[in-house]
C-alpha cells in the first residue's frame, strides 16, 4: 500500500538516506520513487529469507493497476490503467524455462492475461502431471495457446483487453 497515495513510507525500511534526484522537481514524483526503492528492498529480502528455508518456493508478484504520476486520480479508462507487471520467479519457473525454446519463452514475455489467470498457472506450476482444471475462468498463462485477451468487469465498467486494444 505504501506505492499509493500519499506514499507513505515508514522510514524504518531505509536502510541509506534519501537523497532526492535533482532532475524530479514534483514531490509526489519523488516521494513515488522512494516508496518503490523501498518495496524492492523488502521484496528482495522476504524472497532471500523464504528461499533459505524452501529453496523450491514460487513467487509470484503482480500490481493491482497502473498509474500516470502526477494526475490527482487514475481513471479506470486511461490508457495503460490495466497494464501490469505479472512476474513469476523461482524453482517451478526455472524447470517451465528449461522445457521451452526460446522463442515460445520471448512471446510469453508481453502477453495479455488476465489476473484470474493466475490461478490455474499455480495449479499447472506445482502439479504439472495432473489435469484437474480446478479454476473454470483461469487459464495457465504459459500455454502457447492462451487467446491473449482479458476480461475484465468492476461496478459501471467492464470490457475486454486485447493486446493491441481495449
Amino acid at each position: 500500500s505504501s506505492t499509493h497515495e500519499p506514499y507513505d513510507i515508514n522510514r524504518v525500511f531505509i536502510n541509506r538516506e534519501f537523497v532526492p534526484n535533482k532532475k524530479l522537481k514534483d514531490k509526489e514524483i519523488e516521494k513515488y520513487i522512494q516508496s518503490v526503492r523501498i518495496l524492492d528492498q523488502s521484496i528482495y529480502t522476504c524472497i532471500k529469507r523464504i528461499q533459505s528455508v524452501d529453496p523450491d518456493a514460487l513467487f509470484i508478484l503482480v500490481s493491482d493497476h497502473g498509474k500516470y504520476l502526477n494526475t490527482a486520480e487514475t481513471k479506470f479508462g486511461q490508457r495503460n490503467f490495466f497494464h501490469i507487471p505479472l512476474v513469476f520467479y523461482g524453482k517451478p519457473i526455472d524447470k517451465l524455462k528449461n522445457s521451452m525454446n526460446s522463442q515460445d519463452m520471448v512471446s510469453m514475455i508481453n502477453r495479455v492475461v488476465s489476473q484470474a489467470d493466475i490461478a490455474s498457472t499455480i495449479e499447472n506450476l506445482l502439479f504439472p502431471n495432473e489435469n484437474t482444471n480446478q479454476f473454470k475462468y483461469s487459464r495457465n498463462v504459459f500455454n502457447k495457446y492462451h487467446s491473449e485477451l482479458s476480461w475484465f468487469s468492476m461496478y459501471g465498467v467492464m470490457g475486454i483487453i486485447e493486446k493491441d486494444a481495449t
